[in-house]
């Protein structure tokens, strides 16, 4: 008999391979849902392997919606016969999730069980930019979209706390609802917890929380003298299965014009140029029977956002395509789901966000008090209307409302085309209102609660087949330049190398076109 021990910890990503690997930073920080998906099968496949030992990590940074997935792949390890067990120094809503999939709950003696609610809150900068006379000019379509409220206004407007309001009321139902089940807790359990209470590892025990009141290292200790085995898993490709070949291919960033980047101003964004390529590689592909396309993303540009549907678009006229979405599709996010002829979501999974936003700085009055001078010649009178050093009137308003009006219709077209919408309910589900995925589904802009599993079984009801090959996409990428000086050069040197490079992207992005339709900045702050 043999055990796998797997660490939960770091920030969970779909996949490690949509960026170039820098061998310097990208050391084990990340904890990839693809390899997570190919690991539980590999586990399901060997019979010796019989023991799964979870380690989470206190900094182990997830989304509702990916702990979901995470939870499915649990479930199904323990349907199949596997023994889960879990240790965690001590436990909050999120470890409790993961925990109550398990066999076996472990704690050490000054462990605890705490959980005092759940919160989404944001700065205000709007005060700050005033004292140094910062001006924000915001144009958007519509009441709910409030991806720059944070330079907008003061504090959070109610049309937010509708929207927000109900996303948390979701995830709280979901993930509590799931313990005090698995668990068979009482229906009070998190409102105890909630008032203060917090709970011991004698009292976990008693109350069957936790199964053992033990250290990290105890049980692997005992293991070793029982002879059971800890097997390593090395994964040469992401892939499982026999039968056809079918592929699920990962977005997981902000969306960019041109190639993807991942220490850009903006943080992990995937450029529409690489992602193009990936949907177009995959539907010349004669092997690729069919296409899992899986997102996690708060959107991003408009432009790059289109380009990534119409490359979709394309591969759907050759083979079925569906869409998983995870912790995030919302905004261009959701503008990239909609190609899909069936859209999975999950309960807790932020979604819709139809809607556009951009946002321009008018800097004169702080950059002249600095000292700083700007003049030269134009030739238009709208040329400079996105600079810094333009007061943007009523006529400029008007120009840039149009564009934006422009972007909205054509992003509820499509949305109305392709979920067979009319135009009045649209605009009824649209607004820029974000919506849980439980609430996407009633509101028809989703299809069914379901993962990859539930992804490829549909996929082999359309392609008439009981047995699917499951092969992961983009394949792994390697930056041979860094890898090079990695090897051939000092660190401190290396590091410069790598600031110069990064800077240079961040410079692209900050001359690069107005962002439209960009993640709202409090997605960022719903990892668990």
């Amino acid at each position: 008999m043999k055990h796998v021990k797997i660490h939960l910890k770091g920030r969970v990503v779909e996949s490690k391979n949509l960026y170039k690997t820098n061998p310097i930073f990208d050391q084990d920080k990340e904890f990839s849902m693809d390899r997570w998906k190919v690991i539980v099968e590999t586990i399901l496949e060997k019979k010796s392997l019989q023991k799964i030992y979870l380690i989470m990590d206190p900094g182990f940074e997830i989304y509702p919606g990916q702990l979901e997935e995470l939870g499915r792949g649990l479930e199904k390890l323990r349907n199949h016969g596997k023994t889960l067990y879990c240790y965690g120094k001590s436990y909050e809503l999120k470890s409790l999730f993961i925990a109550s999939f398990c066999h076996h709950r472990f704690m050490p003696e000054d462990g605890t069980i705490m959980h005092l609610g759940s919160s989404m809150k944001r700065n205000y900068y709007k005060g700050l930019l005033d004292r140094f006379n910062v001006a924000v000019d915001v144009y958007r379509l519509k009441e709910y979209k409030g991806a720059a409220d944070s330079f907008r206004t003061d504090k959070m407007e109610e049309t937010q706390r509708e929207a927000y309001g109900l996303l948390l009321k979701r995830i709280q139902e979901t993930l509590e609802e799931t313990v005090i089940q698995n668990l068979s807790l009482p229906k009070d359990f998190f409102d105890q917890l909630k008032e203060g209470k917090s709970i011991r590892a004698a009292e976990a025990l008693e109350k069957k929380i936790i199964t053992k009141i033990a250290y990290q290292q105890e049980l692997l200790r005992v293991w070793k003298l029982d002879k059971v085995k800890e097997e390593k898993i090395k994964l040469q490709d992401e892939v499982y299965g026999r039968g056809k070949k079918i592929g699920v291919l990962s977005f997981d960033g902000n969306i960019i014009d041109g190639e993807s980047q991942k220490r850009g101003i903006m943080g992990p964004s995937i450029g529409d140029d690489t992602m193009v390529k990936e949907i177009e590689s995959l539907r010349e592909d004669k092997k690729i029977e069919g296409v899992i396309f899986k997102i996690n993303s708060g959107g991003g540009s408009a432009t790059a956002s289109a380009e990534i549907y119409h490359a979709l678009l394309k591969l759907k006229e050759k083979k079925p395509l569906v869409v998983v979405q995870t912790g995030v599709a919302g905004s261009g996010g959701y503008y990239i789901s909609i190609p899909g002829s069936k859209i999975y979501t999950q309960k807790s999974t932020i979604t819709g966000s139809i809607g556009v936003i951009t946002m321009l700085f008018y800097l004169k009055a702080f950059l002249e008090d600095k000292g700083i001078a700007n003049d030269g010649i134009q030739d238009g009178e709208y040329a400079d209307i996105m600079s810094v050093w333009r007061k943007r009137g009523k006529k400029d308003e008007a120009l840039i409302m149009k564009e934006i009006e422009h972007i909205y219709d054509g992003f509820k077209d499509k949305v109305a085309k392709e979920r067979n919408f009319s135009k009045e309910k649209v605009e009824a589900v649209a607004k820029g209102r974000i919506w849980p995925g439980i609430d996407g589904i009633k509101q028809g802009i989703c299809d069914e609660i379901g993962g990859v599993d539930d992804a490829i079984l549909h996929l082999k009801e359309v392609l008439g087949e009981e047995k699917l090959q499951v092969s992961f996409y983009p394949k792994k990428k390697e930056n041979f330049l860094l890898r090079y000086f990695a090897s051939n050069t000092p660190g401190v040197q290396m590091e410069s190398l790598n600031s110069v490079l990064s800077m240079n992207e961040e410079l692209r992005v900050i001359n690069g076109k107005v962002m439209m339709s960009e993640e709202d900045i409090l997605f960022s702050r719903l990892r668990l």
